[in-house]
């Protein structure tokens, strides 16, 4: 057994749901040998995806956009600010989208699911983490959770294939999580009251360590159909061949998206739609492509940072 091995148990184990660790491991990989990737991280948060990438040593164009209404103390590193609903690029752009969490924090997923499936290229993939079980987080903005059987039809309606879709454990593991959320619920308030929680917890983390997460991994081969799972991790693929490597931006207006010809005239202060005269500002770097009357994000302030396009 391999030192990689061990850790593949051990992530396995101790990860919520077990599958996580391989998911994370097959979305990075390359699927273009002719020139860097171009990725979209969609929802992208803090960034914190982006290192995925590295671990492969292949130059990649990343592009990462968020709505900036998660969780307040977040500090977001964004390409642009953008509504998933309306994606500020040309049709086919990405030869790979993540889109990691995402979904259930926006009122209509169907509208985005229809807008990965409009920019991501023939013959590239699209990886998605979505929930099942799972507690309200980054409230008020958890509008929905996901069967399989949602996941399937969504996909057939926009025309992408899944070829990966893999529960995050069965019924042990969501007792598991169950039990570990105890600490979640717990460690609230004022600071003694989370010093007591943290004293109390303590022995349940233990026992958490050394018996019931190994007892939950295992007990969950014996639920075979895993009706109950804290979620899905899952792979779409787009039918086609990878278009010949796309040189110009892959920006353009919100409103003009669905037009090929439109261009966008870009300097440090706004862009400017060519095609409508639509304007976007830009604050420290990262441009804000809304369109009018869009639900607004909240201000941008020196908590969001601009991406740049390196080399990973």
């Amino acid at each position: 057994m391999t030192i990689d091995g061990l850790k593949k148990i051990y992530r396995r184990i101790y990860g919520l749901g077990g599958t996580w660790g391989d998911f994370r491991d097959d979305y990075p990989r390359p699927v273009r040998t002719d020139a860097p990737e171009r990725l979209l991280d969609a929802g992208c948060g803090q960034g914190h995806l982006k290192d995925d990438f590295k671990r492969f040593g292949k130059a990649i164009e990343y592009f990462g956009v968020d709505l900036t209404v998660g969780d307040s103390n977040w500090t977001f590193k964004l390409d642009a600010v953008a509504d998933l609903q309306a994606l500020p690029f040309r049709k086919n752009s990405f030869d790979k989208i993540i889109s990691i969490e995402v979904l259930e924090h926006v009122e209509l997923p169907e509208l985005v699911f229809e807008e990965l499936a409009r920019v991501l290229s023939p013959g590239g993939s699209l990886f998605l983490a979505l929930p099942f079980v799972w507690h309200l987080h980054q409230e008020p903005h958890d509008h929905h959770r996901f069967s399989k059987f949602a996941i399937h039809a969504m996909a057939a309606r926009h025309g992408l294939e899944v070829s990966q879709l893999n529960p995050m454990g069965g019924y042990f593991s969501v007792l598991r999580y169950l039990f570990s959320n105890y600490s979640f619920i717990a460690e609230k308030g004022d600071s003694t009251s989370l010093a007591l929680a943290r004293i109390v917890n303590l022995p349940f983390k233990w026992l958490d360590l050394f018996l019931v997460a190994p007892l939950c991994y295992l007990f969950d081969f014996l639920d075979t159909e895993k009706k109950l799972t804290l979620g899905y991790h899952v792979q779409l693929n787009k039918k086609g061949e990878l278009p010949k490597k796309a040189l110009s931006s892959p920006f353009v207006c919100p409103r003009c998206r669905s037009l090929d010809e439109a261009r966008l005239q870009m300097n440090a202060t706004e862009w400017i739609c060519l095609s409508c005269n639509s304007s976007y500002p830009v604050f420290d770097g990262v441009p804000r492509l809304l369109i009018e009357n869009q639900k607004s994000s909240r201000k941008l302030t020196s908590k969001v940072q601009a991406n740049t396009l390196v080399p990973s």
